[in-house]
C-alpha cells in the first residue's frame, strides 16, 4: 500500500498538486469510519476550512470509542461490523453528537407510511401498470 500511495503521490505532483497524496494507517483497524477521525477533520481543515474550529481545537477534541458510544445510545451495529476490528473499535472525536430519534427522521406523515406511492413496491406496480 505504501508503494502504491507513493507512486500515486508522484503522479499528483506531476499534475500540479505539490503535496501529492498521503495515507495513514491504524494498527488493528479494519472497516472503520475513518472519514470522521481526527486526521480526517484535520485534512478538511487544511483543504476546505473549518470556520467553527481551529486546527488546535480539532487536535484537542476528546475521543470516544465508537462501540461504547453505540451501546450508550442504543445504536445496534451489524454483526459483521460490530466487532473491535471494525466499527466497535473505532476511536472518534467526541463532538457531543447524539442520535436523532427515528420519528424525527421521517419525511412522511403518519397516514402516508406504507402508501404505494411512497414504497418501492408501489413504484414497481405503477411501472408495470403503465407498461401494459
Amino acid at each position: 500500500m505504501r508503494q502504491i500511495v507513493s507512486a500515486a503521490s508522484n503522479v499528483y505532483k506531476q499534475l500540479g498538486s505539490p503535496d501529492g497524496i498521503r495515507a495513514w494507517f491504524e494498527a488493528e483497524g479494519g472497516h472503520r469510519p475513518y472519514f470522521v477521525y481526527k486526521q480526517s477533520l484535520e485534512w478538511i481543515h487544511q483543504h476546505l476550512g473549518t470556520p467553527a474550529m481551529t486546527l488546535q481545537q480539532i487536535r484537542e477534541l476528546p475521543t470516544v470509542n465508537s462501540g461504547r458510544w453505540c451501546d450508550l445510545h442504543g445504536v445496534q451495529l451489524e454483526r459483521l461490523y460490530g466487532t473491535p476490528l471494525h466499527q466497535r473499535g473505532a476511536t472518534l472525536p467526541d463532538l457531543g453528537l447524539r442520535p436523532t430519534p427515528r420519528e424525527k427522521l421521517s419525511c412522511l406523515k403518519p397516514d402516508e407510511l406504507g402508501s404505494p406511492q411512497f414504497t418501492v413496491e408501489g413504484w414497481l406496480q405503477e411501472i408495470e401498470r403503465k407498461s401494459r
